[in-house]
């Protein structure tokens, strides 16, 4: 195949590596390097036309922006606004990245203290340019004085970018250092080669952790054979919990995409229970003949009341538990011991208890007191992990800021980031997708507080990358 009729991988902002090059030409694509500065704006034009050109013709695999301080600045003057909204716009529904220095994300657009790792002032910039005598060493200081000044004197414009930034549907990826870029784009590069479209680590000791593994496997099974799908789910064990890796062939899946393909799945599911002969007749519809249709759907009805069974004893076997760790407590309850059941039917639910929601106990008739308590041990054996108080600041942020399968990728991000038996490399990429949630949502919410949760928040979670739960 020529070198020009291979797909493309495009980056965007001169970040170099020399490994990236070899890695991508051997997935079979060939690296695009398109220049943005010491560039004109009509040159930003001609990029955005050129990501048109290679998309329309399908030959745009992915696209890599690297926002590094000078170029964000640059992107975000009148300037040159209009033409780097053109090429955001040819990203969009396209597997992109977007790495931005974390400070810049943070509002600090300056020099750290080289002991302190403090941000300098103003101040302390001009003196330190004003005494330094290496030149090269004082030509760096009057850079960041520059850009420390440009940032002050246009503050709207540069949140407005922020804002486009997070709104164009593309991964935010937060960097201190470039090795912080290079390890995003390694798990990057091998998602895109083994069409990777989540990753959801599940602990242990979750409740329904085993029933969930049963279900991913028929789930896996019903989208190929039953609807065609090219797609396969993959398993990586730690020593405190499992990773299963989604994978699909098929163009552009989305979270919703799976959300879908759940609801169909139970349906389908609850018909080969319910009424076998109406789904025997859906898969002949679907070019089955009628002899494969009645072993499948005889196989998919047997699974399904396995699954149902195998729910039920969980929740009954962890009531159990529940019951002999607050059995002080539960003499004092007049016979109304606590049980925990499921708040939403259906075998798609499973996955929601497995990511740690969709839980229901009865507790409604028990002392304030009484009832932390139980609160606190339901949630140990719901979550299969401890969560203390910044754990649960960001399990409510990503509530209120993210949609549901959002917010379950993030806990799972949030999960793995405290099991210390996970890879290093993985954990660090959560905490990454962690920082850049942080401030995508403290950035809509445009609340000083919320700034103020976001650096707390994110001292945590680089504590929780050094040491674990």
């Amino acid at each position: 195949m020529a070198s020009n009729d291979k797909k493309a991988f495009v980056v965007l902002g001169g970040f170099t590596h020399e490994g990236l090059t070899t890695k991508v030409e051997a997935l079979g694509y060939r690296l695009v390097s398109l220049a943005l500065d010491k560039v004109g704006s009509k040159t930003w034009i001609k990029r955005a036309e050129q990501l048109r050109e290679l998309r329309e013709s399908d030959r745009l695999v992915a696209i890599v922006i690297y926002l590094h301080t000078t170029l964000l600045l640059k992107a975000s003057s009148q300037k040159f606004r209009d033409e780097f909204d053109a090429i955001l716009t040819q990203a969009r529904s396209l597997k992109t990245i977007i790495f931005v220095f974390q400070d810049n994300l943070d509002g600090l657009f300056t020099i750290r203290h080289f002991e302190t790792r403090q941000p300098m002032t103003l101040e302390e910039l001009q003196k330190a340019a004003e005494q330094e005598k290496w030149e090269t060493s004082r030509n760096r200081l009057e850079k960041a004085i520059e850009r420390f000044i440009d940032y002050q004197d246009r503050r709207d414009e540069i949140s407005s970018l922020l804002g486009s930034l997070y709104d164009s549907g593309a991964e935010g990826a937060p960097f201190f250092v470039r090795s912080d870029v290079t390890m995003r784009l390694e798990e990057f590069l091998e998602d895109i080669e083994q069409g990777v479209f989540l990753r959801l680590y599940v602990p242990n000791d979750r409740l329904q952790a085993d029933q969930l593994k049963g279900l991913l496997s028929v789930l896996e099974r019903y989208l190929r054979q039953v609807e065609g799908q090219n797609f396969s789910i993959d398993s990586h064990k730690s020593e405190h919990g499992v990773t299963y890796v989604f994978r699909s062939r098929t163009a552009n899946i989305t979270f919703q995409g799976l959300a879908d393909a759940f609801v169909r799945f139970d349906s389908f599911m609850r018909l080969c229970g319910d009424d076998p002969s109406q789904a025997v007749q859906v898969l002949q519809e679907k070019g089955v003949n009628n002899k494969d249709a009645t072993h499948f759907v005889e196989k998919y009805a047997r699974d399904y009341r396995r699954l149902v069974l195998d729910t039920r004893h969980e929740f009954e076997r962890k009531t159990l538990i529940l019951k002999q760790r607050l059995e002080t407590e539960v003499l004092d309850l007049a016979g109304e011991s606590p049980t925990i059941t499921q708040s939403n039917e259906g075998l798609s639910s499973v996955l929601q208890i497995a990511a740690g929601g969709n839980v229901a106990i009865n507790i409604d008739n028990v002392s304030l007191g009484t009832k932390q308590n139980i609160r606190a041990e339901v949630a140990q054996i719901v979550n299969g992990v401890s969560y203390n108080e910044n754990d649960k600041q960001l399990l409510a942020l990503f509530q209120n800021h993210s949609q549901e399968l959002e917010a379950l990728q993030y806990r799972s991000d949030l999960d793995q980031l405290k099991d210390p038996s996970a890879p290093e490399l993985t954990r660090q990429n959560s905490k990454q997708r962690l920082s850049a949630f942080l401030r995508k949502a403290a950035h809509k919410a445009g609340d000083v507080a919320q700034t103020v949760a976001v650096e707390a928040l994110s001292k945590y979670l680089e504590s929780l990358l050094r040491s674990g739960a």
